[in-house]
């Protein structure tokens, strides 16, 4: 679940968000291999520290907020720029997702496993009353009413404003009654989104001095702020049962990324996070990991029971979990990194974007 941008897509993005982008997809993928090893085995790895990995989620969503408008601020109030915002949307999610769709489990349609609806539910992203063929697409859901949202912006920014206030304080005050997608909790981290890249745009022209310090104070706060909240998680039962919804991790979480989120106006730390080239790449690659990591992770972890020569599988103790977390994890990153490569850029940004670019003129 996230915004899909890639460094390819706008001049305005930020080093340092596509490093948090990659932090973030590495918590989700390090939260799931957590999961699949417990069940899997019986064993939590990381002393049950994988547990807060969730967090990578709320990351997403803020730093979704923080990049639409940073991307397109200058494209609020130009209704001729609602036609290229919204294909540049609907072609960097659709294409790709739908390649792993399909392979994942959209085929089962053919096989009259799938019905038709449940079919054209998963395809576009709606909410269904069945398992999404790709778990982890239920955050896209949110994503594509969050871009929905900000197309109202684009068209008349003096109604879209209001309404995402509104949207926002529909989500907080429904608190423990979500409606699915549109009224929800976790839709709150997009407006803080919104709110850290406003105070950038507005920031950037002070002295580089005033924007080092406040940056880099900001970037200690957000980590305070998330270490905290981590340590609430692990502490209380309650914060972890409803950690999509709960104020502890939206709030917690949320005012942390915005806070991590504005440390880009160092120039300082800006200049630092250029040098990440691994975690630049990740970054990169967040929207392919992110879509097939689960099931790489599940097909590693059933194929290590078979490999008993590494460990007595009868036996397994804290460290045995922590060595099939790393291998599972690293199987699904390295495998999301080359599908990235071989498959989603080529299909985005050499063939789609031209395309659509030539098209829109």
């Amino acid at each position: 679940m996230q915004e899909v941008e890639t460094k390819d897509e706008s001049k305005t993005m930020l080093n340092l968000v596509q490093i948090y982008r990659s932090l973030a997809v590495l918590s989700v993928l390090i939260f799931h291999g957590g999961l699949v090893t417990k069940g899997r085995y019986g064993l939590s790895p990381l002393n049950d520290y994988w547990q807060t990995g969730f967090s990578g989620v709320h990351f997403f969503f803020v730093i979704s907020g923080f990049i639409i408008l940073t991307a397109h601020h200058q494209d609020l109030g130009r209704k001729d720029r609602l036609l290229p915002y919204l294909t540049k949307r609907l072609v960097r999610i659709y294409p790709f997702y739908w390649i792993v769709f399909m392979v994942w489990g959209g085929w089962r349609l053919f096989s009259g496993q799938l019905p038709p609806i449940d079919f054209l539910s998963n395809a576009f992203l709606f909410h269904s009353k069945v398992k999404h063929v790709i778990p982890v697409t239920w955050t896209l859901a949110h994503e594509m009413v969050f871009y929905l949202a900000f197309a109202i912006m684009i068209l008349a920014p003096r109604t879209g404003w209001p309404l995402i206030l509104l949207w926002m304080a529909g989500s907080a005050v429904l608190d423990d009654k979500p409606s699915a997608v549109i009224i929800n909790p976790i839709n709150l981290e997009f407006g803080l989104g919104l709110l850290s890249a406003y105070l950038c745009l507005k920031l950037r022209t002070k002295k580089e001095e005033f924007r080092n310090m406040l940056g880099v104070g900001l970037l200690l706060a957000g980590m305070v702020g998330f270490a905290f909240t981590n340590h609430l998680v692990l502490t209380d039962e309650s914060v972890f049962a409803r950690w999509s919804i709960h104020p502890v991790t939206v709030w917690g979480y949320g005012i942390s990324s915005a806070c991590l989120l504005m440390g880009s106006l160092s120039p300082w730390v800006e200049r630092l996070s250029k040098k990440q080239r691994f975690l630049l790449l990740v970054g990169d690659a967040s929207y392919a990991i992110y879509l097939v990591h689960l099931q790489f992770e599940k097909s590693m972890a059933d194929l290590l029971k078979h490999m008993p020569m590494l460990w007595d599988v009868n036996h397994l103790n804290i460290i045995s979990a922590n060595i099939i977390l790393i291998l599972v994890s690293l199987t699904a990153l390295s495998l999301g990194i080359l599908i990235h490569k071989w498959i989603e850029k080529p299909l985005i940004f050499s063939y789609l974007r031209p395309l659509t670019t030539r098209i829109l003129g």
